[in-house]
C-alpha cells in the first residue's frame, strides 16, 4: 500500500472529508487531494501533522506494502527495481522511437533533395552544388546520425535492463 492509499483508507476510517482533513493538517484540500493519488508525497512535517490527524503512529506511512519489514538488501533492492523499471522501458522505447524518427527524416530529406535539386540546371560540366542542396544534404546526414546514436543508445538501455533483470529475479 503507497502512503496515498494509507492516507486515503485512515481519512475514511476515521470519516474526514479531505477539506476536514486539510484544516487539521493546515494545508489545502488539493494537497490532501494529490497525497492520496500519489502525485506528490508529504514531507516530513506534513507526516507529524497527519499523524496527529488520523491518530497514527509516523511508522504507519513508511512499512512497506505487506507491512512486515523486509529482510535483506536485496529485497529492498529488488523492490525498489521493480517500481522503476517500468519507467526504463519508456526510456529506451523513446530512444528507439526517436532513432527510427530521425534516420526516417535524414533518409526523407535524402530523397527530397534528390527530387527538387537534381532538375536545377546548372552550368555544363559544372559539378558545383547550390547552396540549398548542400544545406539540405547537410541535415540529412546530421539527421541520420542522430538518429543512428539514438538507436545506439536504446540498446545500451535495453541490454542493461536485461542483465539487471537476470540479477533480481
Amino acid at each position: 500500500m503507497t502512503v496515498g492509499e494509507k492516507i486515503k483508507k485512515r481519512r475514511i476510517e476515521k470519516g474526514y472529508s479531505q477539506d476536514t482533513l486539510a484544516e487539521k493538517v493546515q494545508t489545502s484540500r488539493q494537497t490532501i487531494y494529490h497525497w492520496e493519488n500519489d502525485i506528490t508525497v508529504p514531507n516530513i512535517n506534513d507526516i507529524q501533522h497527519l499523524s496527529h490527524a488520523l491518530d497514527v503512529d509516523h511508522d504507519y506511512f513508511f512499512n512497506t506494502d505487506s507491512d512486515k519489514p523486509l529482510s535483506s538488501t536485496d529485497e529492498v533492492v529488488s523492490e525498489i527495481y521493480q517500481k522503476v523499471k517500468k519507467h526504463w522501458r519508456k526510456i529506451y522505447i523513446y530512444f528507439f522511437v526517436g532513432g527510427a524518427l530521425m534516420i526516417g527524416m535524414g533518409l526523407l530529406t535524402r530523397i527530397l533533395t534528390n527530387v527538387f535539386f537534381s532538375n536545377m540546371p546548372t552550368m555544363p560540366g559544372s559539378s558545383i552544388q547550390s547552396t540549398g542542396e548542400k544545406i539540405f544534404l547537410i541535415f540529412s546526414k546530421i539527421d541520420f546520425g542522430l538518429g543512428i546514436i539514438l538507436l545506439i543508445v536504446g540498446l545500451i538501455f535495453l541490454f542493461k535492463d536485461l542483465q539487471k533483470q537476470k540479477q533480481y529475479r
